[in-house]
């Protein structure tokens, strides 16, 4: 697998997971009854959305996600659909 297909879909996963981790920590504080929790929970929303900002901003500057270029994310798709259409299948053994 050549690297920058590598990154992209190590920084995918990982904006991902960042995104899961912003959008988790609101349904937390929706929930939270207690002043200080929710205090505690905000500092960690706004960690989180930080860390979202800048793994996109990464994934940006390295050509990894073209937010802005349609064309591009469609071809995008198609390559990562050619890739997993082409993986071998694993049958599980009992």
């Amino acid at each position: 697998m050549e690297r920058s297909y590598r990154d992209a879909i190590y920084a995918g996963s990982l904006l991902g997971y960042a995104k899961a981790a912003v959008r988790n920590t609101s349904a937390a504080i929706t929930e939270t009854a207690t002043p200080a929790v929710r205090q505690v929970l905000n500092r960690h929303l706004q960690q989180a959305i930080e860390l979202h900002e800048q793994i996109f901003n990464y994934m940006l500057q390295h050509d990894l996600y073209p937010a802005y270029d349609v064309e591009k994310i469609i071809e995008h798709d198609i390559r990562n659909a050619k890739s997993a259409i082409a993986m071998p299948i694993r049958s599980r053994q009992p």
